[in-house]
């Protein structure tokens, strides 16, 4: 190899690696950009999306829901939310992932309201 062609072959390594460098950091800084944008929108829609957790729940809450939970199984059908009324109202509503059975988080959330 002459002095020019090894030059050159040094120059296309360079470039290469500071494409690979721009690349890598580019894709950071674009994930970095996008949750910042995501969290500031709006604080309140962060809250909704995480519903209450059993241990979360009052004393008061765990004790209508254990009441209405008839055969026990952890969870609330729309017959066992008949028996309180505003529950069975909003059933549909509270129903998040329309099973077609309102867990305790979900419980929790409309005894809330």
């Amino acid at each position: 190899m002459n002095p020019s062609q090894t030059s050159k072959s040094i120059k296309r390594q360079q470039r290469k690696a500071e494409k690979s460098f721009v690349s890598r950091h580019f894709n950071a800084f674009s994930v970095a950009i996008v949750t910042m944008a995501a969290l500031s929108m709006n604080p309140a829609m962060a809250q909704m999306a995480a519903p209450a957790k059993p241990a979360e729940m009052s004393a008061k809450v765990q004790e209508a829901f254990a009441r209405a939970d008839k055969n026990t199984d952890g969870k609330l059908s729309k017959e066992e939310a008949a028996a309180m009324p505003a529950i069975a109202e909003a059933f549909d509503k509270a129903d998040v992932d329309k099973d077609g059975f309102l867990s305790k988080a979900e419980f929790a959330e409309v005894a809330k309201e």
